[in-house]
């Protein structure tokens, strides 16, 4: 039965792939990040780059030089 407005709506999981989806557990977490490991160094730098990008994006624009308005020049 469609909704209202027309359309279905689309369910990303149907019900057998929500039975059959695996359960996390810590073994299957420190599986995964067992294949981080050889990469641990880059994963850290993209982290700590992510971090700073975000925090310099969250501050005002007078803290990094573009405050200045259009149209005044430098004297």
């Amino acid at each position: 039965m469609p909704a209202p407005g027309g359309y279905r709506r689309q369910q990303f999981l149907t019900e057998e792939e929500k039975a059959n989806a695996p359960k996390v557990t810590p073994q299957l977490l420190k599986r995964i990040l067992s294949y981080l490991a050889p990469y641990w160094l880059q994963f850290i730098a993209v982290f700590v780059a992510i971090l700073v990008s975000s925090v310099v994006g969250l501050l005002p624009p007078h803290h990094h030089g573009t405050h200045r308005r259009p149209g005044l020049g430098r004297r």
